[in-house]
């Protein structure tokens, strides 16, 4: 009787260490996932810093070439002040 119930108690604990063993493998399994499917997110989001990175410097690129590249000139009607009219007087 007292080897039975020694058996009986051995495949209880036995029994218990199993599901905390199942457990632990489940709990890991889970922070596998988690891991995996943070590194996924954090590779997506270094992916749009880059192209949101190369885009606007694109932009400003642009920008800074055309700004560059204008030379606007405006034309100012020059009417004689009254200096020039007074100097036009002792040219002749």
């Amino acid at each position: 009787m007292n080897s039975a119930l020694s058996v009986i108690a051995f495949f209880l604990l036995w029994t218990v260490l199993l599901q905390a063993l199942s457990c632990l493998l489940v709990g890991y399994e889970n922070l596998s996932l988690n891991n995996s499917e943070i590194l996924k997110l954090l590779s997506q989001q270094q992916s749009i810093i880059a192209a949101y990175k190369s885009y606007y410097e694109g932009v400003q690129t642009n920008i800074d070439n055309h700004n560059d590249n204008r030379e606007v000139t405006i034309p100012v009607p020059v009417e004689p002040g009254i200096a020039d009219k007074v100097l036009g007087l002792f040219k002749d």
